[in-house]
């Protein structure tokens, strides 16, 4: 995604909340700012799914390049 096509913006509040077991979960809300549309999260995976779609670009391409600006195909 290059600067001023495409931009998305999504606030989210992410936190770890203990469960009965003793062990810790991620939870969370996230909110795409364009759309207005929102997800709360039980799992870190639905808040990636909700990026990529949101976005339309898939998280294994944000990571590809060796630290430019990549441009990203949809």
């Amino acid at each position: 995604m290059q600067h001023g096509e495409n931009t998305a913006s999504f606030v989210a509040r992410i936190w770890l909340e203990p469960l009965t077991n003793g062990d810790v979960a991620w939870r969370g809300h996230i909110q795409h700012i364009q759309s207005g549309e929102d997800l709360r999260f039980w799992k870190i995976f639905e808040m990636r799914d909700f990026l990529e779609r949101q976005a339309g670009v898939t998280c294994d391409e944000l990571w590809k390049g060796d630290g430019e600006d990549v441009k990203l195909s949809r």
